[in-house]
């Protein structure tokens, strides 16, 4: 199943759950295993921004006025999985998606609006985003931490310049 269409599984929508505020379901997806296999899929290039374009022009097929898009949260979903990716599609996407006021969409402008935040301190001029992650076997517990380092060329011929960005769940 492509990552874009496991968006609209039962599994996605069962495990997302129910948030009544923009920011606990920004927490939600950073967390949701669905959104992290969307991530390295557009990391990777095995989905490409015109995917995504495709994916959400199908979307908007089932929006009516006056009813909650209901598929609201996979908006949000792809907003969280292109927030580090400094690209013009990804700024693109979500100033375009934060700019919305409609009743029928009351989450996914404001989780645009955390992403661009996001995205804004992502690093402009970058060569790749290298992901590490660690297992440590500390008894009684095992532990992952994943790191990842944003790397650029801009500087390196006078500096070397490595970003790194580390979120560690003990």
């Amino acid at each position: 199943m492509n990552k874009l269409q496991q968006l609209l599984s039962d599994e996605f929508v069962s495990d997302l759950g129910f948030y009544s505020t923009a920011a606990g379901l920004y927490k939600g997806l950073a967390k949701n295993s669905v959104v992290k296999e969307l991530t390295d899929a557009i990391r990777t290039g095995e989905i490409s921004a015109n995917n995504i374009r495709e994916f959400v022009a199908h979307l908007s097929s089932s929006f009516e006025r006056g009813i909650r898009f209901p598929h609201e949260n996979c908006l949000a979903a792809i907003c969280v999985s292109i927030e580090h990716f400094a690209n013009p599609f990804s700024e693109e996407f979500l100033i375009d998606l934060a700019r919305v006021n409609i009743t029928e969409l009351p989450f996914a402008p404001k989780v645009a609006g955390i992403c661009l935040a996001n995205l804004f301190q992502t690093p402009k001029t970058y060569d790749g985003m290298v992901s590490c992650r660690f297992s440590a076997a500390i008894e009684p517990l095992a532990q992952t931490f994943e790191i990842d380092f944003v790397t650029t060329a801009k500087f390196q011929s006078q500096h070397h310049i490595t970003t790194m960005d580390a979120e560690c769940a003990v």
